[in-house]
């Protein structure tokens, strides 16, 4: 959803898809924060000013506690005075009254002029992590949002997306791992939308809704690390550059990190990498297919036959439907096409782009295509002695865990950090733990247990 632009700022892209960025030049933000600031100052006091002057009058017009005396008057004085002279239990009881009163009175003097502040701000309070504000630093606007995202879906599924645009250079800003860059997207990032397809398709789906449901109907079980410091803005920082006496690197002025970069997850791991078979763009390797239970010499029995074509197409088609049956068969004459070429190498292209080339095959190399274009075919081992099969990111690697995380509805990889911690490395197809079968850690000998990713 965001390969349509790039935008000078990172942020800008954020806040445009939220449509609440606001285009105007960092001068005239100056002004239009302020002018924020100046409303929003005069709603909040306006908001308790009120409910105090509604108590202050109802305390001094109410005559009707004097319990003794003739005397009648505009204040409260008088009657806390014969109070005084009566019983304890009764000034007690006057007291108490008073005070349940007064909160009363304050209570629904601040519901009813709610939508007057509302209305005073300019508009409908928004959320604080998606309001527009460049005086956050940009790990903190994005750990906002996926913060926001995941509490308003109920899913962890957005820390499986590449959509983040990351500053240039990327080493400006030191991005935790659980922050995707648009870069990994299929597509690539705008910069690269001319390229074609540079990565498979994300096993996640649209954002609608996922294709797989591999941690059943566990809900997220999450916590943001974050700092306690102060929101106040660093101060500009001048630097002068060697040889240079008119031109200043003046840095952007922005608030302290709210967030310390780590996220803690739960849930439990299933297995660990035993074998990484990469895939090369649309090339899979003999070994890859060798993995999923193809030989390039006997080919594979009926058994192996179904679960090679099923992990080829991440046992979906298009969109996320559920697979044709026809894709058994065009995966066979597929790789028994491939079985007579005197190359180890499977080129999807060459077979695709041919002339004669059916056109069921041809939808079947493109859905192909989309699983496993860039990627690695893994085998992972489970504490229990099951292997298990799949599709991962290139960048997995022997050691890896593979892990269902409550909430989100595929599995993911992750690597081990010397500090306890874990790197985030990305979704993953397993063969036979995409839809609720391993769910339950009990299911598989697993544990829970908390993933503090950074």
């Amino acid at each position: 959803m965001l390969l349509t632009f790039e935008a000078t700022d990172p942020r800008d892209t954020v806040f445009a898809v939220l449509h609440i960025a606001k285009d105007i030049s960092p001068r005239n933000f100056s002004r239009h924060r302020h002018s924020i600031i100046f409303r929003r100052s005069a709603a909040e006091a306006f908001s308790y000013t009120v409910p105090i002057l509604g108590i202050i009058l109802w305390t001094l017009y109410d005559n009707s506690l004097t319990l003794t005396g003739d005397y009648k008057g505009p204040t409260t004085d008088i009657a806390l005075t014969n109070m005084a002279r009566g019983s304890l239990p009764v000034f007690v009881f006057y007291c108490t009254l008073l005070s349940l009163s007064m909160f009363i009175v304050w209570l629904l003097g601040r519901m009813l002029i709610k939508p007057i502040v509302n209305g005073f701000q300019g508009h409908k309070a928004l959320d604080k992590r998606i309001e527009p504000n460049y005086l956050k630093s940009v790990k903190d606007v994005y750990a906002g949002f996926i913060e926001y995202c995941i509490e308003n879906s109920n899913s962890l599924d957005i820390i499986c997306r590449h959509w983040a645009p990351f500053p240039k250079p990327p080493a400006k800003v030191d991005m935790p791992s659980w922050i995707l860059p648009i870069s990994g997207n299929a597509f690539g990032g705008p910069a690269q939308a001319k390229k074609g397809r540079v990565h498979g398709d994300s096993f996640v789906g649209s954002e609608k809704g996922g294709f797989y449901t591999a941690s059943g109907s566990r809900t997220p079980i999450f916590k943001f690390g974050k700092t306690k410091t102060a929101r106040k803005p660093i101060a500009d920082e001048k630097m002068e550059k060697s040889g240079e006496f008119s031109k200043r690197d003046v840095q952007q002025r922005e608030f302290p990190a709210r967030f310390d970069g780590t996220l803690k997850v739960k849930g439990f791991q299933l297995s660990e990498v035993e074998q990484s078979e990469r895939i090369i763009g649309p090339v899979i390797s003999r070994e890859a297919l060798k993995l999923c239970g193809w030989s390039k010499n006997r080919g594979a029995s009926e058994a192996d036959l179904d679960q090679v074509w099923r992990i080829l197409v991440a046992n979906r088609g298009p969109n996320g439907i559920n697979p044709p049956d026809w894709y058994r068969r065009a995966c066979s004459a597929c790789l028994e096409w491939y079985n007579r070429l005197d190359e180890d190498k499977f080129n999807i292209d060459d077979l695709k782009t041919m002339e004669d080339t059916p056109k069921g095959k041809v939808e079947f190399l493109e859905r192909v295509r989309q699983v496993v274009f860039d990627r690695s075919i893994i085998r992972a081992g489970s504490s229990q002695g099951k292997s298990y099969l799949g599709v991962a990111p290139p960048q997995a690697q022997r050691g890896d865990v593979v892990c269902i995380l409550f909430g989100c509805s595929v599995p993911v990889i992750l690597s081990r950090q010397k500090d306890g911690g874990y790197k985030f490395i990305g979704e993953c197809y397993i063969h036979g733990a995409m839809d609720g079968e391993v769910a339950e850690p009990q299911a598989v000998g697993a544990t829970e247990q908390w993933f503090n990713l950074c």
